[in-house]
């Protein structure tokens, strides 16, 4: 994972992937059932890469150094 490059927050990411400017998406493991439904479908849609966190958004949050959780984050081209 590339911090440089990372997009955090899922309307961001969701954004930029339609927009064909991500080649890969992490999704924590609390993840409510749309944001994963949407993840999938853009996934399989533009091809793009996703990661299934087995942290939850807290523990994601923290292991890229925000103070704050993520549910959603994606990787730049």
């Amino acid at each position: 994972m590339d911090r440089d490059k990372l997009i955090i927050g899922s309307d961001r990411t969701l954004k930029l992937a339609r927009q064909g400017k991500i080649k890969k998406m992490y999704l924590a493991s609390n993840a409510p059932e749309e944001l994963r439904a949407e993840v999938e479908i853009l996934s399989k849609t533009l091809g793009i890469e996703v990661v299934y966190l087995e942290e939850n958004s807290k523990q994601f949050g923290v292991r890229i150094g925000k103070p704050f959780t993520v549910l959603l984050a994606g990787e730049s081209k």
